[in-house]
């Protein structure tokens, strides 16, 4: 209508520049931002419940693609950017760019992350959403793992148990 119309379309276009993935569970709402980590939402209260911030040593890592979820470890699964700029000065590599990450839903803390590159300068970052396998069957021991999948842009395949 025109007495809100561009209230609402300015508060569209906010939140298409800020948010960047989004991922909804029966009581929550993650949302992974470009400049401020991911966050937790209570969707009853809409109250944030946690937030972790993907900055570390002069680099904010951005979540790249989507999130992926189990149920099971109560995990939120992420992939990072690279760290950005093509310098690379002022970086120690210790920082979550380039990752993959796995976040307690809980609580919002990082229960691991595996590093891809250290100091990416050549873009070769982490792509799209992490993929969860469940009882995959080893073939040293024959025992059953969960693990989780990233895909890289250079075709590897990072893949890490639960």
């Amino acid at each position: 209508n025109k007495k809100f119309g561009k209230i609402f379309l300015i508060s569209i276009l906010v939140l298409l520049i800020y948010i960047h993935s989004t991922f909804l569970d029966k009581k929550n709402l993650y949302v992974a931002t470009l400049k401020h980590g991911v966050q937790a939402f209570d969707l009853k209260t809409k109250n944030k419940i946690w937030s972790t911030s993907l900055f570390k040593n002069n680099v904010n890592a951005r979540v790249w693609s989507g999130f992926s979820f189990d149920k099971e470890t109560n995990s939120l699964f992420i992939v990072t950017s690279n760290p950005g700029g093509i310098i690379g000065e002022n970086r120690s590599g210790n920082d979550f760019s380039a990752s993959l990450i796995a976040l307690d839903t809980n609580t919002g803390k990082i229960k691991w992350k595996y590093k891809h590159i250290i100091n990416d300068l050549w873009d070769f970052d982490l792509i799209s959403n992490p993929i969860i396998l469940k009882n995959l069957k080893t073939i040293d021991k024959n025992d059953l793992v969960d693990s989780v999948i990233a895909l890289s842009k250079t075709g590897d395949l990072i893949m890490v148990d639960i």
